[in-house]
């Protein structure tokens, strides 16, 4: 072999190791069944739509609102208005239904307590696309609507579809959804738009 062409593949080598970049580290791309899990279980989208209502003694009636009437209408509440004071309280159907009710304080208003009360919880319907941005980022568009229980119903809760984005981030432990911050799900969720 003449010796021009002795040393051609130490200099193929050569060229290929200095060309090349590091091996990515093995990251498998986040699948929609994925996404879709991770969102439905993040903290975020489990957390239901409330609303609250004051009960257990008196109180301005500027602090009433539609759904002390629609609460009224399902027989969990009652309550008498004099003047420029209320005074609502549970019934025994709405003091059986607050066991599952979050009550955050009492003795607002004097003796009435701060119930939350759940009205919807979110539905993922569909993931509508998933790009990947770094070896360890990913962006997923999706769509939600509200599934409203019985007094989420009687309120005439929207069942809209919504659009939102999730922002996914590998680690050691797999794909995971950023919650909070700027791009967190918490955001995406309180901004996302109706589909049209």
């Amino acid at each position: 072999m003449p010796r021009a062409f002795r040393n051609w593949p130490l200099l193929l080598l050569g060229i290929a190791t200095v060309g090349s970049s590091p091996a990515a580290p093995d990251t498998p791309p986040l699948t929609p069944s994925e996404a879709s899990t991770l969102v439905r279980g993040s903290q975020v989208f489990r957390r239901p739509k409330t609303v609250e209502i004051l009960a257990g003694g008196r109180m301005p009636t500027n602090i009433t609102r539609v759904h002390y009437l629609v609460l009224r209408n399902l027989a969990l509440i009652q309550f008498t208005i004099e003047g420029a004071v209320a005074e609502v309280h549970l019934t025994a159907a709405g003091r059986l239904a607050a066991q599952s009710w979050k009550r955050s304080y009492t003795g607002s208003y004097g003796s009435s307590d701060l119930w939350h009360l759940s009205i919807a919880e979110r539905a993922l319907l569909e993931v509508l696309s998933i790009h990947h941005v770094r070896d360890d980022g990913a962006v997923c568009d999706f769509a939600w609507k509200w599934v409203p229980d019985k007094i989420g119903r009687a309120l005439q809760l929207s069942e809209a579809v919504h659009k939102a984005t999730a922002h996914f981030t590998r680690g050691a432990r797999g794909w995971r959804p950023l919650e909070e911050g700027p791009e967190g799900l918490r955001v995406c969720l309180e901004e996302s738009k109706w589909s049209q």
